[in-house]
């Protein structure tokens, strides 16, 4: 859910924690813990606030797109990396957010996800790259000229999407999908909750998925001239 300073307020109480305290607080606890299941938590937590771009003033400056970059970069937990994706996708559409995960080399981490066995971090994984590269979404065209359009050459990237936009008869259709609002990227002003484990849905209809965000980010790269003849 979207929220406003005076439901922060609201919530917090005239002595509550500050918001950026809070996130600081749970960005420590990260570094700090060992345990995987704490790890997860505190993913999926900062994941839940990464939604709302209320917060990003106040996630930016403690480098959460890094702390989430280095987690699918590192972690060996699939839930782990679900959640940390997720998130990247969540902040995907702030400007800032994609300079940072475009120069911080984040396009062939997601690009190595396409081939999980993860479908919620498939998805979100193809959500965010479209993100990074929609001419209609991606507010420095000139970044995704320079540093993500290249990334339609790495080895198997492009045959991989067009598997994944032709599954077999047999795939499933019956995930959630997030692909139809990426065509439609506008917030609606009464967003549902998020929960942390997929990119925001944003009036999704039920359908195949990952063949519909794989197809959608083929047509990204064609814009872009990007895909090989």
């Amino acid at each position: 859910m979207f929220a406003s300073w005076d439901h922060i307020q609201r919530r917090c109480g005239k002595y509550g924690t500050p918001r950026g305290d809070h996130l600081q607080q749970l960005v420590t606890d990260f570094q700090e813990c060992s345990d995987l299941e704490s790890k997860i938590r505190i993913v999926a937590n900062l994941g839940n606030f990464s939604y709302d771009p209320l917060n990003y003033q106040f996630l930016r400056p403690l480098n959460v797109v890094e702390l989430f970059l280095d987690v699918l970069c590192e972690s060996a937990s699939l839930l782990l990396v679900r959640h940390a994706v997720a998130a990247l996708c969540n902040l995907s559409c702030d400007p800032a957010s994609q300079r940072t995960i475009i120069q911080s080399d984040g396009v062939p981490l997601l690009c190595a996800l396409l081939a999980s066995p993860d479908e919620e971090a498939l998805m979100a994984a193809l959500a965010t790259l479209h993100f990074l590269c929609s001419p209609s979404i991606l507010v420095d065209k000139e970044l995704s000229r320079k540093y993500f359009v290249p990334f339609s050459t790495l080895p198997d990237v492009v045959p991989l999407l067009r598997r994944l936009a032709s599954p077999p008869p047999a795939a499933s259709l019956n995930a959630p999908s997030v692909a139809t609002g990426f065509l439609h990227p506008a917030i609606p002003p009464h967003a549902p909750e998020a929960t942390g484990t997929t990119a925001p849905s944003r009036n999704a209809t039920p359908c195949s998925s990952v063949s519909h965000l794989a197809t959608i980010l083929l047509e990204d790269l064609a814009k872009h001239n990007a895909l090989p003849r």
